[in-house]
């Protein structure tokens, strides 16, 4: 397991959970422009998980005004996720410089094992 701060982040081989696990992001981002006016960064995060290409849960937008930030969301429970594939991505935009970055990781829902 990593740790950040508190927080205690374990890795799943494949990224491969179980309906009754939970799901949480995260995404470091730094060198955000700043604005020459203010010396301050306008950043916004948006976090998503998709199926088929269709979005299935959505975080609520975070913001920054820091070169650098830690934008997270959840735990996401699992639990009314069928079965299947799906796509966790986020997009941060970067409002002083008009920029947008999206990150996608592909994982795995499966149903859970018996005595689990």
């Amino acid at each position: 397991a990593f740790a950040i701060g508190a927080e205690r982040l374990t890795p799943r081989p494949g990224n491969v959970l179980s309906q009754s696990d939970s799901l949480k992001l995260l995404v470091l981002v730094h060198n955000a422009t700043l604005d020459p006016a203010s010396a301050r960064a306008s950043l916004r995060a948006a976090f998503s998980v998709l199926q088929d290409g269709k979005v299935v849960a959505k975080g609520k937008d975070q913001t920054f005004d820091t070169a650098g930030a830690a934008p997270t969301v959840g735990p996401i429970a699992l639990t009314p996720f069928a079965p299947g594939r799906y796509l966790a991505r986020v997009e941060i935009i970067d409002e002083v410089s008009k920029t947008v970055v999206v990150r996608e990781t592909p994982f795995e829902v499966t149903a859970p094992t018996p005595g689990r």
